[in-house]
C-alpha cells in the first residue's frame, strides 16, 4: 500500500500578493486591501525618453510573513515570494509586476518637508564651518606629526567634507 502526500503546489506571485495584502504590514500604516507600494517601472530596458511605464505594487516581506501566520498563504506561497528577494528582512519590497518579481532590499526613503530639508542643509553647512575651522587651528600635536596636520583635527576636516558631501547629495551646494 502506497501513501500519498497532499501537496499544494504554489501559486503565482500575482496571486500570493493578492492575498497577502488582506494582512496587516508590521513596517507600514498601510490599510488591509491595499499595497504597502505603489510606483511604476519602465516596460523594457534600456530606459530612454517616451519608454512606456506599467504599475507595479509591492509588499514588504514582514507583511507577506503575517499572512502566513494568520493563515491566507501557505508556505510554499511565501517561498514563491521571497526566493525572488535573495538577502532580505522585513522591510525588503516585493514587487509583482504582471507576473515578474522584484526585490527593494536596503534602507526605505523618508519623505520631508521643504522647510526641513532646508533646516538639514543649513545644520550640515553649520557643522562643516565648524569642523573646516577647528581642523585649520594647528596645534603643538600637528606641529610633530609627520603629516603637519594632528589626527583630532584631520578628523575635523575630514567630518567637514562628508557634511559638504551628503549636502550635495540632498541637492544643497558643494
Amino acid at each position: 500500500m502506497s501513501e500519498t502526500i497532499s501537496h499544494i503546489p504554489a501559486r503565482s506571485l500575482r496571486e500570493v500578493c493578492e492575498d497577502a495584502r488582506r494582512a496587516t504590514c508590521p513596517v507600514c500604516p498601510v490599510l488591509s486591501g491595499d499595497e504597502c507600494v505603489f510606483t511604476t517601472v519602465p516596460v523594457a530596458a534600456p530606459i530612454a525618453p517616451g519608454t512606456r511605464m506599467r504599475p507595479a505594487r509591492g509588499y514588504h516581506v514582514g507583511r507577506l510573513a503575517v499572512a502566513e501566520t494568520v493563515g491566507l498563504i501557505s508556505a510554499a506561497d511565501f517561498d514563491v515570494a521571497v526566493v525572488t528577494a535573495g538577502a532580505f528582512d522585513i522591510r525588503t519590497v516585493i514587487y509583482d509586476t504582471d507576473g515578474t518579481a522584484m526585490s527593494s532590499p536596503g534602507p526605505h526613503p523618508i519623505t520631508i518637508t521643504i522647510g526641513q530639508a532646508r533646516t538639514i542643509l543649513n545644520a550640515l553647512a553649520d557643522a562643516g564651518a565648524f569642523h573646516r575651522e577647528r581642523g585649520g587651528q594647528h596645534c603643538a600635536d600637528c606641529n610633530e606629526h609627520p603629516a603637519g596636520l594632528c589626527e583630532d583635527h584631520a578628523g575635523d576636516l575630514d567630518a567637514a567634507d562628508e557634511y559638504q558631501h551628503l549636502a550635495a547629495e540632498l541637492g544643497g551646494q558643494r
